[in-house]
């Protein structure tokens, strides 16, 4: 039986924080004043901030699908069963969660507030503060 079900989607919030975060460390980049000998280094470093953020981009637009926890606290993820490595670290917007799968992957990703129905989200926060959120 499922305790928590929740189609997720790309966060927006997520989205619009890594673009600003990359953007800004571009413009430093480009507004650094670099002479001389060190000038040639600014051209592979935006290579690489810029590829860094498709890649970024990419990962973010992977994150979605089903995902539920069931009544003995296993997370099944992309068809695979999960198991939580520490509790969540929980804000106001969103919560970490690290988890391993039954053949040893680890993976950590944010659950952020938007990236769910508002049901949802606060049907989890429910479920984690009231129950403890752990296998019973």
């Amino acid at each position: 039986m499922v305790r928590w079900r929740c189609d997720l989607r790309p966060s927006r919030v997520a989205r619009w924080l890594q673009r600003g975060l990359h953007g800004a460390v571009i413009g430093a980049l480009l507004l650094s004043p670099w002479e001389g000998c060190w000038a040639w280094a600014k051209l592979p470093l935006l290579a690489a901030v810029v590829w860094e953020a498709q890649r970024a981009a990419r990962r973010l637009n992977h994150l979605h699908g089903e995902l539920n926890i069931d009544e003995r606290g296993n997370w099944r993820w992309r068809g695979e069963s999960w198991r939580l490595l520490r509790p969540p670290r929980w804000l106001p917007f969103g919560a970490q969660v690290a988890l391993r799968s039954a053949k040893g992957l680890t993976t950590r990703f944010w659950l952020m507030r938007d990236a769910m129905t508002p049901a949802a989200w606060r049907a989890l926060r429910a479920l984690w503060f009231t129950r403890g959120g752990q296998s019973e």
